[in-house]
């Protein structure tokens, strides 16, 4: 058996329209893993803040996103709650993958053909006032006694369930 390579391989593609906002991540190296999960789902593109449109210059998030960072739009924002707005008049489903006492879990969601994906911060996840204007939290079921994972590999397990 022999590897191939990504260029000879076979890509699937999907018709959804995902949309991750990264407004809230502090970490560029974060940011090239969310980058390289985000090209590998077919994510349309991927929203910053001002305060974090500097990590696309990093070493850091150069290193992790292995060039994914090529194949991706990243557009950087003034306001959450206004792209919010805007995506909403799009048809565009507003989904938080934040733990909340209303969020239900990713496996047994609906899912929907045009979705904006909200990340929260590493340490503090998704401030109360974002998550206010979202019409549903989500959350990865977990067995373990850690109560979160990586932002990164939530995002993974996130597009998978979402796009399968």
């Amino acid at each position: 058996m022999q590897q191939l390579e990504h260029n000879n391989t076979p890509l699937a593609k999907h018709k959804k329209q995902i949309i991750v906002s990264c407004t809230f991540i502090s970490s560029p190296a974060n940011l090239g893993m969310i980058s390289r999960n985000a090209e590998a789902f077919g994510v349309k593109q991927i929203l910053l803040s001002k305060n974090n449109a500097s990590f696309l210059e990093s070493n850091r998030f150069k290193r992790t996103a292995r060039n994914s960072n090529e194949n991706i739009q990243f557009k950087v924002i003034d306001s959450l709650e206004d792209e919010i707005q805007n995506l909403k008049e799009m048809n565009f489903h507003i989904l938080a993958l934040e733990l909340t006492k209303n969020s239900v879990s990713l496996q047994s969601m609906k899912h929907f053909e045009k979705t904006l994906l909200i990340l929260g911060n590493e340490n503090t996840g998704i401030p109360e006032d974002a998550l206010s204007i979202c019409q549903q939290a989500i959350h990865i079921n977990q067995f373990g006694k850690n109560s979160s994972i990586n932002v990164a590999q939530a995002l993974g397990i996130s597009l998978y369930e979402m796009t399968k």
